[in-house]
């Protein structure tokens, strides 16, 4: 816009003239006193432009060429000059953030001129500004109050939850008179804000994305700006890694397409879990028929989830790395390791990388799942935890003249008191090793004090080389009685390549059933019982035992008890390749146990 267009009359007149000269015509050559210069009308005279800023139509007659003038920089023109004729002058006043102001606009066309004076009224949204609608759990009649930043003319609202299907506009808070809303859709822009351009009586404004997001409303230029600063939590929730129905397992946030994971879990078999959102049953994901396995993946399953689905069991044991896809409904599961091998016969073994006790403390079980800050040598799935609470077991340790204390990580409960060489329950087995047995079934304070503070070996003057139960192997009831079968077969761990076997032993127990009395107990009234190899090739003694032979112990309860020493025996040289076989007739193993 023009404020000043003298010099284009001064052009025009040189046109109609047909002189090159420029004659500057000054408003003081006028006399805005006398009426007779005025002749040129326009209409309306007065509008009153609203502070929102709109447009208006003026009509005159041009008795020559003309511009129009205005000492304001708050109208603009449409045209600002022009030919003589009928006019139509479209004159637009932009927004007013101020107060009340008025302008006078001038015509001038030569010596003559016209003039109408126009107003546009005062700012009227110096007052609080809110967010109106259902965003943040609101109802329609209810406001989200915004901040103002200082100027009264940008107001924000920040971390404000969204969910799909709530939508909102701005209002001056408590009033209906002025509601914004979108003029067209929101806009991504290249930092991952959103912005969309508002008017009076928009449309409601809903976000692509659920979740936590910043508001920014720009009342001076009618804009809203938008930010996502978090997205729901999604957790786990079920019996999986240590937890309950009422535990959470959080998830890591891969990003805005909506997918979630978490590495190194845990799942032992039993367990189940499900998907939930922001720890809240109301959106959950359950599994959608079974896991099928993903070609070219190794030990890589995937599942279709949907809401309320079945509670979700993994194919098998180890660690896993878990990626749920909300947007696809998916859970892409990857077995990444396996969970180290749970020996018959070994509640826990040490690599070697322990060293002596001397008063120290990292010789510390845990449970699994049970070890939150880390501090464990080794955890113990539950199976074994519970044999080493409520069996018979062993702790055998190297050394001459330990002390040896059965502690909480704690240091709290205590197992009995300190055992040095001459009690009772450590044993000098005359090969550089004691052998100290325990009986945490006898003492139940302790063991529910260890499933939260951990098993300690501490002490003295010792080096722990393992603890192992009393029951080197007890029969899970899936095989059934014996008549000259062969399903009671065992072998050294590694030597099974056909997975004949029931069971495969570690070095430490096989040598332990080799060198050493072990005991094999049965249920029975009248077995005939027979040790052999896996190949029928060669039978301990040479004969079978039956009632009344002096290694076989009747219980009188059901069952017998066969004492078992294989040292100088034919079979020794056979057995690593061979297995062993408990065979014969008429009975049903229930354990084997070693002397320890």
């Amino acid at each position: 816009m023009k404020q000043n267009r003298i010099c284009f009359l001064a052009a025009a007149a040189a046109v109609l003239l047909g002189t090159a000269a420029c004659n500057k015509v000054k408003e003081k050559e006028f006399d805005p006193t006398d009426p007779a210069i005025y002749t040129v009308t326009v209409q309306p005279d007065g509008s009153v432009f609203q502070a929102e800023g709109e447009e208006f139509v003026f009509n005159f007659n041009a008795p020559d060429y003309w511009f129009v003038s205005s000492p304001v920089d708050w109208l603009e023109f449409e045209p600002e000059s022009g030919k003589p004729g009928d006019v139509t002058l479209r004159v637009r006043a932009k927004q007013n953030i101020k107060g009340e102001r008025n302008a006078l606009v001038t015509v001038n066309a030569k010596k003559q001129r016209g003039k109408f004076s126009v107003s546009q009224n005062a700012w009227p949204y110096y007052h609080e500004w809110a967010l109106y609608g259902t965003i943040g759990g609101g109802a329609s009649d209810q406001d989200l109050a915004m901040e103002d930043q200082a100027d009264q003319l940008v107001w924000k609202r920040g971390g404000i939850p969204f969910h799909f299907g709530e939508t909102f506009q701005f209002r001056m808070t408590g009033d209906d008179s002025v509601v914004l809303g979108l003029d067209a859709g929101l806009t991504l822009n290249p930092d991952g804000t959103y912005t969309g351009a508002l008017v009076k009586g928009g449309d409601p404004v809903a976000f692509p994305i659920e979740g936590y997001w910043d508001v920014t409303l720009d009342v001076e230029h009618w804009t809203m700006t938008a930010e996502l600063t978090g997205r729901y939590p999604w957790t786990m929730v079920g019996t999986i890694n240590g937890g309950s129905w009422d535990q959470d397992v959080d998830m890591g946030d891969m990003g805005r397409q909506l997918v979630w994971e978490s590495t190194k879990v845990p799942f032992h078999k039993g367990e189940e879990f499900k998907f939930r959102r922001e720890k809240n049953n109301a959106v959950n994901l359950g599994i959608d028929g079974e896991f099928a396995p993903v070609e070219g993946e190794v030990d890589t399953f995937v599942a279709n989830l949907k809401q309320d689905g079945d509670n979700i069991a993994l194919p098998l044991e180890g660690y896993w790395t878990l990626r749920l896809d909300v947007e696809a409904a998916t859970l892409t599961a990857t077995r990444t390791e396996e969970f180290p091998r749970v020996h018959e016969g070994v509640i826990w073994e040490s690599d070697g990388t322990g060293g002596p006790v001397s008063w120290s403390s990292q010789y510390r079980l845990a449970l699994d799942g049970k070890d939150g800050n880390n501090e464990a040598m080794a955890t113990l799935p539950e199976v074994v935890w519970n044999k080493l609470k409520t069996q018979t077991c062993y702790l055998v340790v190297e050394a001459t003249n330990p002390q040896i204390r059965i502690t909480t990580g704690w240091w709290g409960a205590q197992y009995g008191s300190d055992f040095m060489p001459g009690n009772e329950r450590l044993k000098d087995n005359g090969d550089g090793t004691f052998t100290l047995k325990l009986d945490l079934a006898d003492d139940p304070a302790f063991g529910e004090a260890i499933d939260v503070q951990h098993f300690l070996i501490t002490g003295d003057r010792f080096t722990p080389i393992g603890i192992y139960p009393e029951n080197t192997w007890e029969n899970d009831g899936t095989h059934g009685a014996i008549a000259w079968s062969s399903q009671y077969r065992f072998g050294l761990e590694g030597r099974d390549g056909n997975k004949e076997c029931i069971t495969t032993f570690p070095e430490t127990i096989w040598n332990k059933l080799k060198g050493e009395t072990f005991y094999v107990d049965v249920e029975a009234t009248n077995p005939q019982i027979r040790i052999t190899t896996g190949w029928w090739s060669t039978d301990w003694t040479g004969g079978d035992f039956m009632p009344g032979n002096e290694r076989l112990k009747d219980n009188g309860d059901g069952t017998f008890t066969l004492t078992v020493n294989l040292t100088g025996d034919p079979i020794l040289d056979l057995v690593d390749v061979q297995h062993l076989l408990l065979t014969g007739d008429r009975y049903t193993p229930l354990r084997i146990r070693c002397n320890w």
